[in-house]
């Protein structure tokens, strides 16, 4: 007799589950490569702080020796992701500010010193944007302007990450201009689910099947996860007006800025989540002052595996799970019993019986 699936029981109290996607559903080995070689081109390359040429076309184990020795084998992410840096835009910017610092003020060159540096420094979120650009600027005599999140140098890194991820044919389609560094092949055509995808699809289905709403509360741009969700066939699953990215967010970030307010809503800031939970259409200026239903948030459910999901859910508040597939693995548990996680996962597998 064929045994059949149902979503969990502590399932049966939400109408609505917002999944975060790298580390929940989709993987973010692509992405924190793409990160780790971002930070190595950009202290490296003549272009940069360096005096080298990039070579582009890099083998898959050049880049893992990279990646190990820029993120001194994963522990530099865990770290950051601890402190609530949410996108791999960010990890590389911090990763490479700070290796600034303490070139300049130590002569050091590891990354392990960078570790170090920011593992005695207990800078959370937003602090830890504040303390580099204040920092650095004293030690360059540059404006702050120059470093703060979202600056002239936080872009230089966002594009060179772009360039590595997308590749130079997605580049020049996505900007309309050439990379400055070309021979890049792309890591988005690498992509690959959490899980088995063939699991993934019989997950989703079955809590969509239940009349669970399933939305996205991601860091990523639309793009960049659209992609993956529509070659997986599995994009159907998620309510499109739940469906809320890193291009909504910069949309609403600019829409403050035309009314001479300016914010970051990334997270850790709940942005995300709350557009997810009332959808696109619902005003970006009641949610930010607060004025919905709060009885929404009472059936919702967020689902994510790093401290800027449940720092970011806290927030609203919404209950939140999470998932041990992130970058920590089984090691998260510990840091996601400190914050009161309302239920710990080994992975999105347990949302069904």
């Amino acid at each position: 007799m064929k045994h059949t699936k149902n979503p969990a029981s502590f399932l049966k109290q939400f109408d609505s589950i917002i999944f975060d996607m790298d580390g929940v559903i989709t993987s973010e080995q692509n992405y924190w490569n793409a990160a780790a070689l971002t930070v190595y081109e950009m202290l490296n390359s003549s272009k940069y702080f360096g005096d080298k040429q990039i070579n582009a076309n890099i083998s898959a184990e050049e880049m893992q020796k990279i990646r190990s020795e820029v993120f001194v084998n994963d522990q530099l992410i865990s770290l950051l992701k601890d402190r609530g840096v949410n996108t791999n835009w960010d990890l590389a910017f911090v990763v490479l500010t700070v290796a600034l610092v303490i070139q300049s003020e130590e002569g050091a060159s590891e990354f392990s010193e960078v570790y170090q540096y920011l593992a005695i420094r207990e800078l959370d979120g937003y602090e830890l944007y504040t303390y580099i650009q204040q920092k650095l600027s004293k030690i360059t005599f540059r404006d702050e302007s120059y470093y703060t999140r979202y600056g002239e140098l936080w872009n230089a890194c966002q594009q060179v990450f772009q360039e590595w991820y997308l590749g130079d044919s997605a580049y020049i389609e996505t900007y309309g201009q050439e990379p400055r560094q070309s021979g890049k092949k792309g890591l988005m055509y690498n992509e690959e689910p959490i899980i088995p995808l063939g699991e993934l699809r019989e997950i989703l289905n079955i809590l969509q099947n239940e009349g669970i709403r399933l939305g996205i509360g991601t860091g990523r741009p639309f793009v960049e996860i659209h992609t993956p969700l529509k070659e997986w066939d599995i994009e159907q699953y998620f309510d499109q007006d739940a469906y809320i990215t890193y291009t909504e967010v910069v949309t609403a970030e600019q829409k403050l800025k035309d009314t001479n307010e300016e914010m970051s809503l990334a997270k850790p800031h709940p942005y995300v989540f709350l557009k997810a939970i009332y959808g696109k259409s619902y005003p970006d200026e009641q949610i930010l002052c607060g004025d919905y239903d709060k009885k929404m948030i009472e059936k919702t459910l967020v689902i994510g595996d790093a401290g800027s999901d449940i720092m970011a859910a806290q927030a609203i508040p919404c209950k939140f799970a999470a998932v041990l597939t992130g970058v920590s693995g089984s090691k998260a548990k510990e840091y996601f019993e400190k914050m009161c996680a309302d239920y710990i996962l080994d992975s999105i597998r347990e949302l069904v019986d």
